[in-house]
C-alpha cells in the first residue's frame, strides 16, 4: 500500500519535474535564437 503511494508520488514529481525542465529548455532555445538573429542584425548593419 505504502510503497505504491510513494511510487506515484515519485512519478508524479518525474513528470513535474520533467515538464518544468522542458519548459526551461523551450524558453531558453528560443532566447538564445532570438539573441543570435538579433546579433546577426546587428552586424549586418
Amino acid at each position: 500500500m505504502y510503497s505504491s503511494v510513494y511510487g506515484l508520488i515519485a512519478s508524479m514529481l518525474i513528470d513535474l519535474a520533467g515538464v518544468s525542465s522542458f519548459v526551461q529548455w523551450r524558453f531558453f532555445n528560443s532566447t538564445a535564437n532570438a539573441v543570435v538573429h538579433c546579433a546577426c542584425a546587428v552586424n549586418l548593419f
